[in-house]
């Protein structure tokens, strides 16, 4: 399938994406992904450095992380073979990562994804962006079909692995509701008015985890940040070689003899420096995240580029 004109491809199946093919013959797609965007802008708005520091690392990937940990591949080589992640780089996470709750959770979910190592990162990475914009224990059992118990395990351990952004979720919920408003890095407004969150009887403590707007609040810094982000890097491309965008991927439509220069120039504004977000020492001069550059005749067939 082809359009003529770029479309926002964001909830077309990742299975059924090898149907869309460049509109001329000859011509090929050349797409840029932002690795890791969401987790490296919920880490810089949480000044979560140790996030962070596995954001900037090209040898670390943050899904596979959470991967071992919440799906129990215990044999490092497996995991190194699976996921492209170098061995000592594994072991190390494992011993870093994995936690009683982590493990009592694999339990569980270890059987799904047994010898399925995409599936399980796939669903890692979903469930991992949920817990980051706020998704509790039943919508995430209602979402993935997970028991509700080990839902909470996995939360709890995701809370655990990651302290710092943790308690900036929950001091955001109580700044966007005594502010009624949370701004982000290019201007842009969002208001809450959801009423107070209920109060328990038995302790007297506030149930932010209940708010209504809870899960508004905690995406919305991240979320609206990349968007913005995404917005600029597209106004950048040629109005012509535009074929599709999904999230925080573009994918272009050019003649092959144009493959590696378009490459280039997307790798170029994907990770270009956002100097209106500074945060010593890991973004001094700007925020920046790595692109990740593929090319292919179809856009479900694409292979990593070398620039």
């Amino acid at each position: 399938m082809s359009q003529p004109e770029p479309f926002n491809a964001q909830n077309i199946p990742e299975e059924l994406r090898v149907l869309w093919v460049p509109r001329r013959a000859g011509n090929v797609l050349v797409a840029a992904d932002a690795v890791q965007i969401e987790a490296a802008l919920l880490a810089y708005f949480a000044r979560d450095r140790e996030m962070t520091e596995v954001a900037l690392d090209p040898k670390r990937d943050l899904h596979a992380i959470n991967c071992a940990a919440w799906f129990g591949y215990e044999d490092p080589l497996r995991i190194a073979n699976e996921t492209g992640v170098a061995l000592d780089v594994v072991r190390a996470q494992q011993a870093e990562l994995v936690h009683t709750e982590s493990k009592a959770a694999a339990k569980t979910l270890q059987v799904r994804f047994q010898g399925k190592p995409r599936e399980a990162r796939y669903a890692t990475k979903r469930g991992t962006h949920g817990v980051g914009y706020g998704m509790l224990w039943d919508k995430m059992a209602m979402t993935y079909g997970w028991p509700v118990e080990v839902c909470k395990r996995l939360i709890q351990a995701w809370r655990r692995r990651w302290p710092a952004s943790a308690a900036w979720q929950d001091a955001l919920v109580v700044e966007a509701y005594e502010r009624k408003m949370l701004d982000q890095s290019f201007g842009r407004l969002r208001y809450f008015w959801a009423p107070p969150p209920k109060v328990s009887k038995r302790t007297g403590e506030a149930n932010w985890l209940r708010w209504p707007d809870r899960n508004e609040a905690l995406a919305y810094r991240p979320a609206s940040t990349a968007a913005s982000m995404h917005k600029r890097i597209v106004a950048e491309m040629p109005d012509e070689l535009l074929f599709a965008l999904a999230h925080d991927n573009i994918v272009l439509e050019v003649p092959m003899e144009r493959e590696a220069a378009t490459g280039r120039m997307l790798k170029a504004a994907t990770e270009q420096l956002w100097p209106n977000m500074v945060w010593a020492p890991y973004y001094p001069d700007g925020f920046h995240v790595r692109a990740e550059i593929t090319h292919g005749r179809s856009w479900g067939e694409m292979e990593e580029m070398t620039l």
